[in-house]
């Protein structure tokens, strides 16, 4: 059963990452039809997409109608700063969903950490 949860997050993985610009989540519903949409698919999706998104520095809409840059340069342990907003935010990489976490005093701690590290 590992060993077959292990060939799928290989198949995802490799299939995720080298798709064409725009068809990333076109490819993700194919991948839900085609392996269901168990919690686990549900993880590996999510994980995969992540490193997608993050290397190739992908852009998602906040409600405020800021972006997010999802790239490691942004990212303060699971959360994605907005340097125009000053805020910080969690990233659900497969429903393309954002919320923001802290602001304004809390975010010049986790900045000043991001810098120096």
């Amino acid at each position: 059963m590992n060993n077959m949860l292990n060939e799928k997050k290989n198949f995802i993985r490799h299939v995720l990452m080298n798709s064409p610009p725009g068809k990333l989540y076109d490819l993700v519903k194919d991948i839900n039809i085609l392996l269901g949409s168990s919690v686990s698919i549900q993880k590996i999706l999510e994980e995969v997409l992540k490193d997608y998104n993050e290397k190739n520095y992908n852009f998602i809409l906040t409600d405020k109608n800021e972006y997010v840059i999802t790239c490691k340069k942004f990212k303060v342990n699971h959360l994605y700063f907005i340097p125009k907003l000053k805020a910080l935010v969690h990233v659900n990489h497969l429903k393309r969903v954002r919320n923001i976490r802290r602001q304004r005093k809390e975010i010049y701690i986790y900045i000043y950490i991001f810098y120096i590290l």
